[in-house]
């Protein structure tokens, strides 16, 4: 049988198989979340003993012929690849990408080497679709940082032009100050506290 046929067959197999979940899962409220595999050990237990009517323990006719056992459904092997490194080991003919948990730059990287290479990614279906959608999300985010930094920089001038005007009223205040005799700038702080005194409510 070739390779194809075995894994047409797996796929048959797997749509009969029924789901191994724990004995009595359905009646502890802990478990029914996520009711994992445990071989039942009991004495007394249907289940273990394999009687009708019971739930189907895992046994070796529900796993897959050796020879396709771990393979994609393309053929192919999965290899899980993080970096350049990792993708200069695959062979294309019987090994797939699989790609890991790495940032959207990096993958789109590995995405248009395996192009180039003739590398089948198992992963993500249509490779050209993902890139372009990719490369838009990229672009889209340097624009917005763009004009996150030209908003910063305004606020920055603003402010700076600010402070220059405070400079140069408290400069102008200053040689005002001084040119004054004492008279007149004892009248100039009452009228500053009278001005405050108006804006003050009691």
């Amino acid at each position: 049988m070739t390779i194809k046929e075995l894994i047409s067959k797996r796929r048959e197999l797997k749509s009969k198989k029924p789901h191994f979940i724990r004995q009595d899962s359905h009646k502890k409220h802990k478990l029914r979340k996520n009711p994992k595999w445990i071989r039942p050990k009991g004495l007394h237990s249907k289940m273990r003993l394999a009687r009708r009517g019971k739930r189907a323990s895992v046994s070796i006719g529900w796993g897959a012929n050796g020879q396709v056992k771990g393979l994609h459904k393309s053929g192919l092997q999965p290899i899980i690849v993080n970096s350049f490194t990792d993708l200069k080991k695959i062979n294309s003919k019987t090994q797939g990408v699989m790609l890991g948990s790495i940032g959207t730059k990096k993958k789109l990287a590995i995405v248009k080497e395996c192009e180039k290479s003739n590398i089948k990614i198992l992963n993500i279906g249509n490779t050209k679709d993902y890139a372009l959608k990719v490369e838009q999300g990229l672009k889209v985010r340097k624009d917005r940082k763009q004009n996150i930094l030209a908003k910063k920089e305004e606020s920055k001038k603003k402010l700076q032009e600010k402070s220059k005007q405070k400079e140069k009223e408290d400069k102008e205040k200053k040689t005002i100050e001084d040119s004054m005799s004492d008279e007149q700038k004892k009248d100039m702080e009452k009228k500053e506290m009278d001005k405050a005194l108006k804006q003050v409510d009691f």
